[in-house]
């Protein structure tokens, strides 16, 4: 058993403050996997980073960069070097085993690990690739084996293939304190209930991430998860899957498995125009959907078609 430090490294708050999901699902992963498990979120801590990273021994320590710029259009602010300053410093005020992960790490694992002077990077997905790297850390055993894995091998720097896995059957662990912080200033939380995407927007980060192949998430786990967010005082979450409905099955059942729980949360999402049914936005309005965000880019046809979106402006 380890004691595992986490760390969210990021502190941009446009267009809004997000709770850092990829590590709550992480923080789930290790401790059922049997580590101690603390995370430091430096946006909502009463304490600095020097203080998180001292107050106690940590054997292994994670950092996840989420951003790599703030996705202004105008005055564009780069997250990167900040990132890797972060790095640096948590390096310097400990001997712990330093652990990157997260989207923006995954863009850009050889330039950032190299930078940042860390061993180990995690490509991807992380909930079954960091406990195995941490438990063959620990056995003294090769970890080349292990998925997604960025490290240096001689001068050599190497990038293991991570193919993903079915979607966890886990619920993220939500520190209340986490929790109060980001509803208090963005209102709202966030969900998944999907990994991968096999559509072909020539701009998108997300098959890079996640893979191309759907792997969807059991209805009665999104309920188990929403009951907590009630709970915490969540009244309203986002869902953050690339495109929700990438299948009208897939929608019905969450959907449905809302409706059947009796929770009442209001909640968004990301859609694509195409294939919507009157029958299944009237199902996913009694779920308790409010907001939509469709993914047009454009009114032109011919625009639509070069950006690769797989619709039309009719649609």
């Amino acid at each position: 058993m380890s004691t595992v430090l986490l760390i969210n490294a990021n502190r941009s708050g446009n267009p809004h403050a997000v709770f850092p999901l990829g590590l709550a699902y992480l923080h789930s992963a290790l401790e059922q996997a049997g580590h101690r498990v603390h995370t430091y979120d430096p946006c909502s801590s009463e304490i600095d980073l020097e203080q998180a990273v001292t107050k106690r021994r940590h054997d292994i320590i994670g950092v996840s960069i989420r951003n790599i710029d703030d996705c202004h259009f105008e005055n564009t602010r780069f997250l990167v070097e900040q990132d890797i300053a972060l790095v640096r410093r948590v390096r310097a005020l400990s001997d712990a085993t330093v652990v990157l992960g997260g989207s923006g790490f995954s863009m850009f694992p050889e330039r950032v690990l190299k930078e940042s002077g860390a061993p180990f990077g995690i490509v991807g997905e992380g909930e079954r690739s960091f406990p195995e790297l941490i438990e063959r850390l620990l056995a003294g055993k090769p970890v080349d084996a292990v998925p997604g894995l960025v490290y240096l091998s001689g001068e050599e720097m190497r990038i293991n293939a991570n193919p993903g896995h079915p979607f966890p059957s886990l619920v993220p662990f939500r520190d209340r304190q986490l929790t109060e912080y980001y509803l208090r200033e963005s209102s709202m939380l966030n969900l998944q209930t999907q990994r991968g995407c096999n559509f072909r927007c020539c701009y998108c980060s997300y098959p890079v991430l996640e893979g191309r192949s759907f792997r969807r998430r059991d209805p009665g786990d999104v309920v188990g998860e929403l009951r907590e967010m009630h709970r915490l005082g969540g009244r309203y979450f986002f869902i953050v899957d690339s495109v929700f409905n990438t299948s009208s099955e897939h929608v019905a059942g969450i959907c449905e498995a809302i409706i059947r729980s009796n929770v009442r949360l209001e909640w968004g999402c990301f859609l694509r125009p195409k294939g919507l049914t009157a029958e299944l936005v009237n199902l996913m309005k009694r779920a308790g959907l409010k907001h939509v965000e469709f993914g047009t880019d454009s009114l032109s046809d011919r625009v639509l078609a070069a950006y690769g979106k797989g619709f039309t402006f009719q649609d």
